[in-house]
């Protein structure tokens, strides 16, 4: 599941693959003390979970290298080549002036805890085929 905080609640998304909806309470609640921004949203993908963007499971966050998803399908690194694109450009309008995006990965049906680790990263710099998150840590997107 990818949560999304952002300073104003994000308008009207436009994307083939991603969904942007709210969260209902009391899981809000448990999010609010995870971000800084006060709008959390969900981002599924096609209307369901947030599966499709690629994601491991570490400790700390550390940077991608070759192979590290060969054994994806074509079709699989397709989609997540995609959604990661499409976040991206959802993105654009909060990071305008200067704002930045909170985003949090979690597994589905885990009780949420605090952050494992955190990582800055720069929207212009995220290349989507090599983009991936580490599950429970929260991500900082500068422009």
């Amino acid at each position: 599941m990818l949560y999304i905080a952002t300073d104003r609640p994000l308008g009207p998304v436009v994307s083939d693959r991603l969904t942007i909806e709210e969260v209902e309470q009391p899981l809000l609640d448990e999010l609010r003390s995870i971000f800084s921004k006060p709008s959390v949203r969900f981002v599924g993908v096609e209307g369901g979970c947030s599966c499709d963007f690629r994601h491991v499971l570490a400790d700390a966050p550390f940077d991608y290298f070759d192979g590290m998803f060969d054994h994806e399908d074509p079709e699989r690194r397709d989609r997540s080549d995609a959604v990661a694109r499409e976040l991206l450009a959802i993105i654009q309008a909060p990071l305008q002036n200067g704002g930045s995006v909170e985003l949090y990965p979690t597994w589905a049906g885990e009780r949420l805890s605090m952050p494992k680790g955190s990582h800055t990263m720069s929207a212009s710099e995220v290349r989507p085929e090599r983009f991936f998150f580490a599950e429970d840590h929260l991500y900082t997107v500068l422009p």
